[in-house]
């Protein structure tokens, strides 16, 4: 069970990210097209997955427009954004944000994805939610690289994650 922060106040999360080294488990999320989509879809080729609480708070949003221009560096790579929102809203938000770069999932039927990945925000205000924070994946979804961001109100910072691309 990871502890993080919401405004200085203590949440926990149903466990932990996989840890560097492991392999990825595989997952089956909804796309903007209620598409059932897989982890396994896109392999043989490095991905980033950042996941965020919602699409409509000031920092995800803030937070994954920056992403989206990091992933135009960066074609070759699968940049992920997940989150428990609906996949409407994500759709409504990627079209008034001009965001076309990016693989967004929601997890709203998924009962395994956020505990396999230890990131469900089990108490606090933002219950049922994911914990922000970013994994890095070679080509055979070994885990590069995993972190949760301490403070969910803070903004990632993906200059490790960005070197390891």
């Amino acid at each position: 069970m990871a502890k993080l922060t919401l405004k200085g106040s203590t949440i926990h999360t149903s466990g932990n990210l996989p840890e560097k080294g492991s392999i990825a488990p595989d997952f089956t999320l909804v796309n903007a097209e209620l598409e059932h989509t897989s982890l396994q879809d896109f392999d043989h080729r490095k991905k980033m997955l950042y996941f965020v609480p919602s699409f409509n708070t000031p920092v995800c949003g803030k937070t994954i427009r920056v992403y989206s221009e990091m992933a135009k560096e960066k074609p070759d790579v699968i940049f992920f954004v997940i989150s428990a929102d609906l996949p409407f809203a994500q759709k409504n938000f990627c079209t008034q944000e001009s965001i076309a770069n990016l693989v967004v999932l929601s997890t709203f039927r998924s009962k395994d994805f956020s505990q396999n990945y230890g990131i469900y925000i089990v108490d606090g205000p933002l219950e049922g939610l994911l914990a922000r924070g970013f994994m890095v994946l070679d080509g055979e979804n070994r885990v590069l690289l995993s972190e949760i961001v301490p403070e969910i109100t803070d903004e990632p910072n993906f200059t490790s994650a960005f070197s390891l691309l």
